[in-house]
């Protein structure tokens, strides 16, 4: 094996430095307890929202999203005894006082503010009330005032007849028009349950999506647990929370990483070694692997601080990206050495590199910071690795010894005429894509993007079913900066959806008619009560508010209402109504399948992030396939230009196999989402790295099959990923590669020989 040149022998120290050494030395100084993070955050793309709609999401996560839900039993002990025993046992780090579903804990301070401001809360909705049962009678508007009067009394007999007035005895002298009675009836029933157990929401101080709180969380309602039991040995206790689920998934998504690498990894090195049969080899490879490696997690630092772990588990794919460079130079060494090898991959190789790198940029567009880390990473690690096999390799080579690549890889495939292949190909091609244009294959759904845990999201679900209602499909909510605003929103909201306001409003106008007209209501409903056998002078207190009727919903009457109520209200019960000091939120209850208006789109929004995240993975894939259609259209530019005659033979690669590759993901998982998008354009560059190398080689693709072993082991161990979306991105790509390969095969068929009688 001839040597080097000796003039050479100083630039693989340059190369060695720049590549091995100096990366390896940056990323020594780094520390890795939070250079490295399992956020779940950054698995999630970032709503888009306005940066007063983001602070009014993040007072709904803390009041009600973080807290942690808690079913606690004692069989055989008291109810009361065990909540008191609970109450004391839960003042640990990262908790704050519970609240006790059902237990009458502050009802008696929001039972006062609701009777203290009872008109300004109620009268509105009351009137909206009365005003459309009027309306189905037909009668002339002058009339509503006397039949209100009349209808308002009768109710009040008929209430008085029933059990439950006696609660109320105190309070009808100032409320006759039942305005808190029926107010009460509509608030959320949570009660405790019959068989002594009871149901507990803690708030907590801890962030429960980093490592820290739920560490602090956990041991927390451990050592609660724990206390509980040295009381009472029967104690029995069940929680949940999204401390929990977070941290599953991110104990989960590092354990599977972990995995898949060392899968990766082994499955590269096996293919390596059964195709050379030499050890050497492998070590060979290690130099592009080992600054591919270096190169990825120094670009991340770089650029984003940290990296996340599933951002590793992809780019793991990477290392069988950088052997093939090294097998692409080492299948055109012939008996001459690297050195020599290496003008004649150079061209290729580098269409090779330059466009994989292209296709992994796409992540850069991704909406998940993880997937962005992976745009950056990936195409460091793969420039890094095509230097290290051009100024490296040429002088590691001793390492390998001499050795061979399995003849079996070198050996062409039989002449089979193009005519008999073509058509069955055609037929296949022009099958997937009316398969693909015929559906709709495109789709995308956030819990794709999560790591499965049905046992920890059903307990938490049963947990929350305990305290929701039931017959409740979708929540929204609505937000402004001061109650009065807050009201005439929720007001909007009534008037153009069926949506159920849990916070009772009426519009300004509605009151203004009542109000200019409550003397003439006052003296009907005089005669009214009087008719029914009531004494009118005992209501002197509700007639004394009445001719106030103009200020129960003023501006300052509606700050200091809400103001009293958002301070009593306590637990889930907060939904009604909460404040961070600068912005007011209240939830709605909204039938299923009913999407917002336009109308109010600007300030409602749906609790559930469900939606408006898919709308985000939604416009992200979009974006994605415009870019990736112009930067496709250039590449096929610089394939013209580069192949001129053969540019079709080089296109015709990627074009078949990744149509086949879309198709048959789809077949598998039923739709297509934003990474298997990704995953398409990223295997039309790998594909074309294919195309090119057949193209310009006459040669049996020894350098293709290796390459595409590898690289299809690698990304068929990817979607075996536990995360949906992620799998998805293995399907594709592994599915593209493979059909890749045979059609870069059937390209480089031998000619079949000319029989006799065509010679003849």
């Amino acid at each position: 094996m001839s040597k080097p040149p000796a003039s050479k022998v100083r630039l693989p120290w340059l190369a060695l430095i720049g590549l091995l050494i100096a990366p390896a030395l940056y990323l020594c100084s780094i520390d890795w307890s939070v250079g490295i993070n399992n956020n779940i955050l950054e698995l999630l793309p970032e709503e888009r929202d306005t940066a007063e709609g983001k602070l009014v999401r993040q007072l709904l996560n803390e009041r009600l999203t973080y807290p942690v839900i808690v079913q606690a039993s004692a069989p055989g002990v008291g109810r009361d005894t065990l909540v008191n025993a609970f109450i004391e046992a839960a003042q640990q780090p990262g908790l704050k006082t519970p609240y006790i579903i059902g237990l009458d804990q502050g009802s008696a301070g929001l039972r006062e503010a609701l009777t203290a401001h009872r008109e300004t809360l109620f009268a509105g909705s009351w009137l909206n009330d009365r005003h459309a049962e009027f309306a189905q009678l037909g009668l002339p508007e002058e009339q509503f005032i006397p039949w209100l009067a009349q209808t308002s009394a009768e109710r009040l007999n008929a209430f008085l007849d029933r059990p439950e007035s006696m609660a109320y005895a105190d309070e009808i002298p100032q409320d006759p028009l039942l305005l808190l009675p029926s107010a009460l009836e509509k608030l959320p029933k949570l009660n405790l349950a019959d068989d002594g157990s009871f149901i507990a929401w803690i708030p907590v101080s801890a962030d429960p999506l980093t490592t820290d709180g739920q560490d602090t969380i956990t041991a927390s309602l451990a050592a609660m647990n724990a206390q509980l039991l040295a009381q009472f040995p029967s104690y029995e206790q069940v929680s949940g929370g999204v401390y929990e689920i977070a941290r599953e998934s991110e104990q989960r998504t590092k354990a599977e990483v972990s995995v898949l690498n060392l899968a990766m990894g082994g499955a590269i090195l096996g293919l390596l070694l059964l195709f050379t049969r030499r050890p050497g080899f492998l070590l060979l490879t290690l130099a592009p692997v080992a600054v591919s490696v270096l190169w990825c997690f120094v670009a991340a630092i770089l650029v984003f601080g940290h990296i996340h772990v599933i951002a590793i588990a992809v780019c793991s794919v990477v290392l069988g990206l950088a052997v093939d460079y090294a097998v692409h130079l080492a299948a055109k060494r012939g008996d001459g050495n690297l050195m020599q090898a290496w003008p004649h991959v150079r061209v290729p190789l580098a269409i090779s590199c330059l466009s994989t790198c292209f296709g992994f940029t796409f992540l850069l567009l991704s909406p998940m910071l993880a997937m962005k880390q992976v745009g950056v990473m990936a195409p460091a690690g793969l420039l890094a690795a095509i230097l290290a096999v051009r100024f490296l390799l040429p002088w590691m080579e001793p390492i390998a010894g001499a050795y061979r690549l399995l003849p079996a890889l070198e050996k062409p495939g039989p002449a089979i005429r193009v005519r008999y292949w073509a058509p069955i190909a055609a037929v296949v091609w022009l099958g997937c894509l009316a398969l693909l244009v015929s559906r709709q294959p495109f789709s995308d759904d956030i819990a794709d993007f999560q790591t499965p845990l049905p046992d920890v999201f059903q307990r938490y679900r049963d947990l929350a079913d305990r305290i929701s209602h039931s017959d409740v499909n979708e929540r929204w909510y609505a937000y402004a900066k001061t109650p009065a605003e807050l009201a005439q929103r929720l007001q909007a909201i009534q008037e153009n959806t069926s949506a159920k306001v849990l916070l009772p409003t009426g519009s300004n106008e509605t009151l203004s008619n009542f109000a200019s007209q409550s003397n003439a209501f006052a003296a009907d409903f005089k005669t009214q009560l009087k008719d029914q056998g009531f004494d009118a002078e005992s209501f002197a207190p509700f007639f004394a508010s009445l001719a106030n009727a103009n200020q129960w919903q003023s501006p300052n009457a509606l700050t200091a209402t809400y103001q009293d109520i958002s301070g009593q209200l306590e637990g889930p019960l907060q939904a009604m109504l909460m404040t961070n000091g600068d912005y007011w939120a209240a939830i709605i209850e909204a039938p299923s399948g009913e999407e917002i208006p336009d109308s109010i789109a600007a300030f409602t929004r749906e609790l559930s992030q469900h939606k408006p995240l898919n709308a985000v993975l939604d416009h992200a894939r979009e974006g994605i396939l415009r870019s990736a259609a112009f930067g496709l259209l250039g590449v096929t530019v610089c394939v013209a230009v580069l192949f001129r005659r053969k540019a079709i033979r080089s296109l015709l690669v990627p074009i078949w196999a990744v149509t086949i590759g879309l198709a048959i993901t789809w077949l598998i998982a039923s739709s297509i989402g934003l990474l298997a998008a990704i995953g398409a354009v990223l295997a039309f560059c790998l594909a074309l790295d294919y195309g090119a190398f057949t193209a310009t080689s006459s040669d049996p693709p020894s350098s293709i099959r290796i390459s595409a072993a590898t690289t299809f082991s690698a990304f068929l161990i990817l979607s075996f990923c536990s995360m949906p979306a992620v799998a998805q991105l293995g399907q594709v790509v592994a599915a593209s590669v493979f059909f890749a390969w045979l059609m870069a095969e059937l390209l480089s068929l031998p000619a079949a020989p000319k029989s006799a009688h065509a010679k003849s």
